[in-house]
């Protein structure tokens, strides 16, 4: 099985409700506040690094906007 990737970690993290990882945790109950405060419903999906690669978003995932 392939390691977990950043955004799979964090849709994982997000559906748990929790992670080891104090800033991802952090993240996680911010955004569950967020979704209780404004009664929203937030859809976290993980898209594979070979998909974003081949639709031209994988650079301005990691701020590279000219790829």
């Amino acid at each position: 099985m392939a390691p977990p990737t950043d955004n799979s970690t964090a849709e994982s993290a997000f559906y748990k409700g929790s992670s080891s990882s104090k800033k991802l945790h952090d993240l996680v109950l911010r955004l569950h506040k967020l979704t209780m405060d404004h009664s929203l419903m937030l859809h976290v999906i993980h898209v594979s690094g070979t998909r974003m690669i081949s639709q031209g978003t994988d650079g301005c995932s990691r701020g590279v906007l000219m790829e």
